[in-house]
């Protein structure tokens, strides 16, 4: 079940810029980021906390409201594709084995997995982050595929260091680190790489310059130019900032441009820059879109994310806190776990399952441009054409504000009708 925040303005999804091999620094926008409570009660969490349904995170942080055995089991159809994508990470270890130079690059092997539910086993995450740190401290490893960063791996570093180094918010699971320069503090930069089956850029448009590296010489400075068609997919992204913010709590990040790459079924390393204002979303300052980078888009999504999560916990223990996100139908809904517990707390919503009372729809804060959003709903109001009436009468009147308001309007009535 999708979520909508409730402290949340709209955000605008569009089209992607057009990318040369050396972008240019793009213009950074201003977000307003969600305040984190002061007092900390979830645990680490991954990139998928930024880009999922916060509602799915909410309910999985409350066992004693939703038992873990009120989830219902994957589709084949979601089975099938995590086999899929379990089976082309092997393919590019294979062709790194066989392809790259064994003295530069290292290919850590498969994590065992529990054979009733299929996770990996906490022995085999250990030893993961163990052989990662391994790689790390041999000069002549410039590239570790199947890498991992974690509450081990942070150990060793602190022990190596001398001195306490955590992320207590994050864990990485990057398809491969490439290594790089060394920095001021003794250490080797590190630049993330993801592992997607599926294209590196989506969509159809002219084929455009790419900075890209061939899986025998998966380092950056052998990154040549390439043309590709489409454009670069935001969720890619969203993960290797996740990756970069770790790696830059613990220091093993170079200062100034942020490099990450993907390798997606060209089996190439695509590499761009992760700080690039390349993406058109709703600026929430200015009230108007314009282009943000996945670092900028992540920070703000990950911030709420925590937020919702501590909320959840604080909620689960105490149900007279009022929950800050709630279920609404959306299209990723058909393969959530939870869906049919969101299905029964929307049956019983007398508006006939547009959303909850005192929560905003998902509709509300990606359809309607919404002024002073937190505010206005946290003196009770929910409904898309509150917003809109009351965007209305508190910014003078314009064609583009009658324009956008129209639209919300439609976006609202044909979701009524799906409902």
């Amino acid at each position: 079940m999708a979520a909508a925040p409730a402290d949340t303005v709209g955000v605008q999804a569009s089209d992607e810029a057009s990318t040369a091999a050396t972008p240019q620094q793009g213009t950074a926008s201003t977000l307003v980021p969600l305040p984190v409570p002061t007092v900390r009660r979830w645990g680490r969490q991954g990139g998928y906390l930024a880009k999922k349904c916060f509602e799915s995170a909410a309910k999985n942080n409350m066992p004693t409201t939703y038992a873990p055995e009120l989830k219902l089991p994957y589709s084949t159809f979601t089975r099938d594709l995590m086999d899929r994508g379990n089976l082309f990470e092997q393919k590019i270890g294979e062709r790194l084995r066989v392809e790259a130079d064994p003295a530069r690059v290292v290919v850590i092997g498969d994590e065992e997995r529990d054979p009733v539910t299929g996770d990996r086993t906490p022995e085999s995450k250990l030893r993961k982050e163990e052989a990662t740190w391994a790689a790390y401290l041999d000069p002549n490893v410039e590239f570790v595929f199947n890498a991992r960063l974690g509450g081990r791996f942070e150990e060793l570093l602190s022990e190596y260091l001398g001195r306490p180094v955590s992320d207590s918010d994050r864990i990485s699971e990057p398809g491969a680190i490439a290594f790089g320069e060394v920095l001021a503090n003794g250490l080797r930069a590190m630049r993330f790489v993801d592992v997607k089956d599926h294209r590196t850029t989506s969509g159809k448009s002219k084929p455009v310059r790419h900075a890209a590296s061939p899986i025998a010489e998966p380092f950056f400075p052998a990154a040549g130019e390439v043309r590709l068609s489409g454009q670069l997919n935001i969720d890619d992204w969203f993960q290797l900032a996740h990756y970069h913010r770790h790696g830059e709590t613990l220091g093993l990040v170079a200062d100034g441009e942020v490099w990450g790459a993907v390798i997606g079924r060209d089996e190439v390393l695509v590499w761009a820059r992760v700080d690039e204002a390349r993406f058109l979303r709703f600026d929430e300052v200015q009230y108007r879109r314009g282009r943000m980078s996945a670092l900028e888009l992540y920070d703000r999504d990950f911030a709420r994310g925590l937020a919702v999560v501590d909320n959840a916990i604080a909620r689960d223990t105490d149900p007279s806190i009022a929950p800050i996100v709630g279920p609404e139908w959306d299209s990723s809904c058909k393969e959530c776990p939870w869906r049919a517990e969101c299905h029964k707390e929307l049956a019983k919503h007398p508006g006939g399952g547009v959303s909850p009372p005192g929560v905003s729809s998902r509709h509300t804060w990606r359809q309607c441009f919404a002024i002073d959003l937190m505010e206005w709903f946290s003196v009770g109001h929910s409904s898309c054409f509150d917003t809109i009436l009351y965007m209305s009468m508190s910014r003078p009147e314009s064609r583009r504000i009658r324009r956008r308001r129209r639209s919300a309007r439609r976006g609202c009535r044909r979701t009524s009708r799906r409902a």
